[in-house]
């Protein structure tokens, strides 16, 4: 019966031992360093902070919900924050993005992007000088560099607000029919007059959004429509 006792006490330390026993997964945090972004640190859990970006995984314990929170280094100020779910013996990778110069703050998606698409997010950054309009709607099309054609729109924004980028991410195809990279461009409509907005830098109710090649194709990334002190739209793009 000592015996008997023995083994049963063995089995229950065990059994406890094993329902007490922690598992860990790692954490990485990157960063998108943009123009205008700051030092930047998290908490996770409301732990010390961690400077950013980290410049190797992190252990947390696994199977576990946990917040993340990123801050300015300098002001302490909240930038954005996220829960996550650490998996077991597994990496889990985040990506943040915050400029001020471009008025973007946020958790970047680390999915991939097919190799035969792009994806955008377009910010309406033209000057209340040039452009008072508080929005407009913009037609994204392709366009035919040796016959100069325009395709019907691909894709619509419809209030295309001053200052903001466009809530939609876009995921546009690279290539045609014929294998040839596709020249996407942007025409402005006044929807009030419903009125195209000429760009003076072309002469024409267009402006170049995305010409496509090699280096960008399977990439996400930041379209800033911007215009120059004559008013001439342009585009600049921001790999992500």
């Amino acid at each position: 019966m000592l015996g008997l006792a023995i083994v049963t006490l063995l089995s229950s330390c065990s059994k406890e031992a094993a329902l007490e026993k922690e598992y860990y997964g790692k954490l990485k945090v990157e960063v998108t360093l943009l123009p205008g972004t700051p030092a930047l640190s998290m908490r996770v859990n409301g732990d010390s902070l961690i400077s950013l970006p980290m410049t190797s995984p992190a252990f947390f314990k696994a199977n576990k919900s946990g917040k993340i929170e990123v801050y300015e280094t300098s002001t302490g100020v909240v930038l954005g924050d996220t829960t996550v779910m650490i998996t077991k013996n597994e990496l889990t990778t985040l990506k943040f993005a915050y400029s001020k110069d471009y008025g973007f703050k946020g958790w970047i998606n680390t999915a991939p992007i097919s190799p035969d698409s792009i994806q955008l997010q377009i910010q309406n950054k033209l000057s209340v000088a040039n452009y008072p309009q508080p929005y407009f709607d913009l037609q994204v099309c392709t366009f035919d560099p040796g016959t100069s054609e325009i395709s019907v729109p691909v894709a619509v924004l419809d209030h295309f607000n001053s200052g903001l980028f466009y809530p939609k991410k876009l995921t546009l195809p690279v290539l045609d029919a014929s294998g040839n990279f596709i020249w996407y461009v942007g025409r402005l409509k006044d929807p009030v007059t419903g009125e195209f907005i000429i760009n003076p830098a072309l002469g024409t109710d267009l402006f170049v959004l995305v010409i496509l090649g090699d280096a960008i194709q399977g990439t996400s990334g930041l379209y800033i429509v911007s215009d120059d002190a004559s008013g001439g739209i342009e585009t600049q793009q921001v790999l992500l």
